[in-house]
């Protein structure tokens, strides 16, 4: 066959054989094979790109990831101490209301004695 072609590959067993009616045909043959070669480069070239920019993004996420996870711990025990804080304000709060009240009945006590002596 004057315009066949043999086409053999490492991924397939066997030879492939393209038969062309004319040199015209066979040429149109080889420039597609060789145009998807370079296709089948650019887009592993393509993917190969893709898949680092992927990952750097991946890394970076990761990155803000644990910056808000630490973010949130800190925020986390910041409100924790507020909240102790406020506890102990109010436990403290409670213990003077205690003590307005004993020292507002002394008072009383004393002007109740005051207006006795004054009598």
């Amino acid at each position: 066959m004057p315009f066949a072609m043999v086409i053999n590959h490492d991924d397939f067993t066997g030879n492939i054989v393209l038969a062309a009616e004319n040199e015209a045909e066979q040429n149109q043959w080889l420039e597609m094979l060789q145009e998807s070669g370079r296709v089948t480069w650019k887009n592993a070239q393509l993917g190969e790109a893709m898949i680092e920019s992927l990952e750097a993004q991946g890394l970076q996420l990761a990155k803000e990831k644990q910056e808000y996870l630490d973010k949130l711990m800190e925020e986390t025990e910041e409100l924790s101490l507020q909240r102790e804080q406020k506890e102990h304000l109010e436990r403290l709060n409670l213990v003077l209301e205690e003590e307005k009240q004993k020292f507002e009945e002394l008072v009383m006590e004393l002007r109740a004695e005051q207006d006795q002596i004054k009598l």
